[in-house]
């Protein structure tokens, strides 16, 4: 494969799944009216939590899921339709003169 398509697509996917996440971030707090269930959200709420000598609040677990499913199938299908649109995009090769 041509280096340039393969950056192109690497870049494309990347792009995509930057844009995915913060949309699903900025959904999920307009719909739940607070931060998603990550990883560093979490050791956040841990470390103010230690600050304040208090315990800190887990996620219900069925919002965790719930995080991982929809990210997965939203960042997953946004990069599979960056890379295509990249790939697709870059190896068009102009028409034959016939004339």
């Amino acid at each position: 494969m041509n280096p340039v398509i393969r950056l192109a697509t690497v870049a494309a996917s990347m792009g995509a799944a930057a844009l995915g996440n913060k949309m699903l971030s900025s959904g999920w707090r307009a719909i739940f009216k607070e931060d998603t269930p990550t990883d560093s959200t979490r050791k956040g709420a841990a470390k103010a939590a230690r600050k304040e000598g208090t315990e800190p609040e887990d996620f219900p677990l069925w919002k965790i899921l719930l995080w991982t499913v929809a990210s997965g199938i939203v960042l997953q299908s946004l990069q599979y339709y960056a890379q295509k649109g990249a790939t697709r995009a870059l190896n068009r090769r102009p028409s034959a003169n016939r004339g």
